[in-house]
């Protein structure tokens, strides 16, 4: 919860995030005017280790940008919020290479089980141009056991799963 709202004041100045109501266009689409924009756009269509991979090419990164806030227009730079987690995939490597081909810092939170609370494993990556989100999300960010393998970017052209096995 904490992290939650330290996304969200930090992306938006008053502390609101922006969320697509149910007949909005599709991201990309027509009609996109004024107050379209969204602070945090969140990447959750994973199910088990399925990886729908046409959402994490640089096209369709290139299709959500569009609709993220931006500073100069809505006061704070938005942010996109990857979820990552998968038993055999490092998907990690495909997000940093997105991230750097459209000039986004990005940063790894892992949220660990408590199952008590029903909080289960998950790994998320968060990808922005909103220095004081990232600074903020600096004391979440774990450095992992050792170098991350080289990114992977992905294309509609070329994606390959064997190339991210862990």
């Amino acid at each position: 919860l904490t992290m939650r709202r330290e996304l969200e004041a930090a992306a938006h100045p008053v502390g609101r995030a922006g969320f697509a109501p149910p007949a909005s266009p599709p991201l990309g689409g027509e009609g996109q005017g004024e107050g379209d924009d969204y602070h945090i756009i969140v990447l959750d269509a994973f199910s088990g280790d399925a990886v729908p991979t046409h959402l994490l090419t640089v096209e369709a990164y290139e299709a959500y940008l569009p609709r993220l806030a931006q500073a100069e227009t809505d006061g704070a730079e938005g942010a996109l919020i990857v979820h990552i987690s998968n038993r055999y995939l490092d998907l990690s490597r495909v997000v940093r290479a997105t991230a750097e081909k459209i000039d986004f810092k990005c940063v790894a939170i892992s949220n660990r089980s408590d199952p008590k609370r029903r909080i289960y494993n998950s790994d998320w990556m968060i990808l922005s141009r909103n220095e004081v989100l990232m600074a903020a999300l600096a004391q979440h960010v774990e450095e992992p056991d050792e170098p991350p393998k080289p990114p992977v970017l992905w294309t509609d052209a070329r994606s390959s799963l064997f190339e991210i096995l862990e």
